[in-house]
């Protein structure tokens, strides 16, 4: 193809898209205009006709977020078709959403698979159990943003795929989150979110290998497509997180996926919900020195592990204390004491709390409210206790969570379709005492029921190779991008640290740059005013990338064990210090800092 034919192609490309995104913008305004005739007329209708009214608001909606959501990016695959026993060929486009005005057709119906197929025959299943077959004659890929094509590439059963028009453009990352888009996507990938929805699934793989955005996508395919769509509904749907900072960034990813209504809470907001203990505050550690707060995580563990089932008590704290009385040593009991005055829980406690609750009233119920048609058009409301099954259940870095956890979660689960998606990697724990095999919790993935992700895409090969080079093994894939040199600097005053990392800051002022550390405290002091610059300890951190990274810290005194460890708490440690430098170190994109008086083969 010589440049005339490509400029040719890129010129009908456009223009294609810009009248696609006016019939866009018009549907748009018809549909906020529909919006705002039923917002007029809410007020003067009979309470009957108000749910009705109310349902389809709620739809319109959904359809003007999709909208606004394709008027960027209308499309990223055109391909033209002719199926099996028709004469002509048909042209099918394919985005996040669909558009049926410009044959625009969701990612999550059936006929998108055909996006991932060479130019020839095909086939892919449809609802009715059948196969649906023909040609794919030629294929047009795109990239599009606000409207401007970026990239663009063509094949066809007369000419192997050719690139169309690339624009150059930073892979550098402008804020703190950035949107996985479903374009991207690779045909192993697909082929994992179209698995059978019912049972237990596990994404596992190293950092940056992309398992969480491939565990969202499942979600919202499994939410749109056609043959899943009755199963889970958003509202019976429930994604755990780590923390609030990952609780934000999947409340800003899934709205691009077309999702708004399912649930994303931390293990520890969720239960405080489910007891009403709203009231208390959370800790993640609780104690002062690393050494204190270790021990009384153990010996609550312990307790949780080892005791029988109590009954649940209004009293909290009576409830806690039949089950670790005996496991206390003195320290431990002060702990706790103080724990009591400032209405602190923690993991342990909460895990506790909700096996008793379960265990004494069979289950855990939520407050719902039945509606009821009378004569007269009158509607009754009643309020009623349902249990607790959720549809679907996904959750993030599973490798975090207790067994006791875990178990917790599996009583909450629609024991019809049993669908809970594992996302997580059990050699990146960075907490005491967490999941050591599937076992633990009666899981065993069969065939088709796991996806162990290979390679990390995230990190230049320089980092990949520093990662290997202190005894790590991660694989470095083919193709990786190339950055500079990871930097090592070593000093034993903590004013240099900051020095070094202020430096680094003021030369990255628009990319985001990460300090991270195992400890908060020692953290404290790195205050920097820039907006681009984000402090985080390493279990902040984890599930995070930055462009830029300074890994502080690094001293043998944050990472020792003491001689009064027990053998088996010493062992455990020691694991979860490892665990934890690689989480950190494979936070970094494209530039890697690593300071403090040690170097990390000693800490390791």
């Amino acid at each position: 193809m010589n440049q005339h034919e490509k400029d040719s192609l890129l010129t009908q490309a456009k223009t294609n898209i810009q009248k696609v995104r006016g019939n866009i913008e018009h549907k748009l305004s018809e549909t906020v205009e529909s919006i705002k005739a039923i917002k007029d007329k809410l007020y003067k209708l009979p309470p009957s006709e108000v749910f009705v009214q109310d349902s389809l608001l709620s739809n319109f909606k959904k359809r003007t977020t999709e909208l606004q959501s394709l008027y960027p990016s209308p499309y990223f695959i055109k391909c033209e078709i002719l199926f099996d026993g028709e004469s002509l060929s048909r042209i099918f486009y394919f985005s996040k959403f669909s558009f049926p005005e410009e044959h625009i057709y969701s990612w999550v119906s059936p006929a998108a698979a055909i996006r991932f197929e060479k130019p020839g025959k095909f086939s892919y299943p449809i609802p009715d159990f059948q196969n649906k077959t023909g040609k794919l004659i030629n294929k047009e890929q795109y990239m599009v943003s606000e409207g401007k094509i970026i990239f663009m590439a063509v094949e066809s059963l007369s000419q192997p795929r050719e690139l169309v028009y690339q624009e150059y453009f930073s892979q550098r990352k402008s804020s703190f989150m950035l949107p996985e888009i479903v374009e991207q996507m690779e045909r192993a990938q697909d082929m994992v979110i179209r698995a059978n929805p019912l049972g237990s699934f596990l994404i596992s793989g190293p950092a940056g290998s992309g398992k969480t955005t491939l565990a969202l996508h499942r979600v919202a395919y499994l939410v749109q497509s056609p043959d899943t769509a009755e199963k889970f509904k958003e509202s019976e749907i429930i994604v755990f997180v780590q923390d609030s900072g990952t609780q934000a960034y999947f409340g800003g990813l899934l709205p691009q996926l077309g999702i708004h209504n399912v649930t994303i809470a931390t293990f520890a907001d969720w239960a405080r919900q489910q007891l009403k203990l709203l009231d208390f505050r959370f800790a993640v550690r609780i104690g002062g020195l690393e050494q204190e707060k270790d021990f009384y995580e153990y010996q609550k563990h312990q307790a949780l592990k080892n005791s029988p089932q109590v009954k649940y008590n209004i009293n909290i704290f009576e409830t806690l204390s039949k089950v670790y009385g005996s496991y206390f040593s003195e320290a431990s009991h002060f702990l706790f004491d103080q724990q009591k005055v400032q209405n602190t829980l923690d993991r342990f406690d909460l895990t506790l709390l909700m096996q008793a609750y379960i265990h004494t009233f069979n289950g855990l119920f939520q407050e719902d409210t039945e509606f009821k048609q009378l004569k007269g058009g009158k509607v009754q409301r009643k309020k009623i206790l349902t249990p607790i099954q959720y549809s679907l259940m996904v959750v993030d870095e599973a490798q975090n969570y207790l067994p006791e956890q875990i178990q917790v979660l599996r009583n909450c689960i629609n024991n019809k379709y049993h669908a809970i998606v594992y996302v997580g990697d059990l050699a990146q724990q960075t907490q005491l005492c967490t999941l050591k095999d599937w076992q633990q919790v009666g899981e065993d993935f069969g065939e088709g029921r796991k996806a162990v992700l290979q390679k990390n895409y995230r990190s230049t090969r320089q980092i990949l190779e520093y990662i290997n080079s202190i005894g790590f093994i991660t694989p470095i894939p083919e193709g990786v991008k190339v950055g500079k040199p990871v930097q090592e600097f070593f000093c034993k005053i903590k004013a240099k640290e900051i020095e070094y990392v202020k430096k680094i800051a003021a030369a990255n002022p628009t990319t985001v740059v990460g300090v991270i550390c195992k400890s908060k405290e020692y953290l404290q002091d790195f205050i920097l005013e820039q907006q681009n610059v984000h402090l985080l300890t390493i279990n902040e951190a984890q599930g995070v990338e930055f462009d830029v990274l300074c890994l502080v810290g690094i001293n043998k005194e944050l990472f020792q064990i003491e001689d009064n460890y027990t053998p088996a708490l010493a062992e455990e440690r020691k694991r979860v210090n490892k665990d934890l430098l690689y989480v950190a170190l494979t936070r970094a994109m494209n530039e890697l800092h690593v300071l403090g008086e040690s170097k990390i083969q000693d800490i390791i």
